[in-house]
């Protein structure tokens, strides 16, 4: 029988991350490769509110660990 099982530990509430006063969420992404030919895949964030991805000063997508989160 299909149902809702019970749980089985407490519940965890998941952080929320932001940038500039905008809500993010993680997102994989797919981009060109600088000096050799290519892509790279690479953890980065998307804003909630738009759906674009966070990039720096060069317009390139950046990594989830340089993110600086408010």
């Amino acid at each position: 029988m299909a149902g809702i099982k019970a749980r089985q530990g407490t519940v965890q509430i998941q952080p929320k991350y932001f940038v500039n006063g905008r809500q993010v969420k993680p997102c994989q992404v797919h981009q060109k490769k600088i000096s050799s030919n290519g892509y790279k895949m690479l953890r980065s964030a998307n804003y909630l509110d738009t759906g674009e991805v966070v990039r720096n000063h060069q317009g390139r997508a950046t990594p989830w660990n340089l993110i600086k989160f408010d």
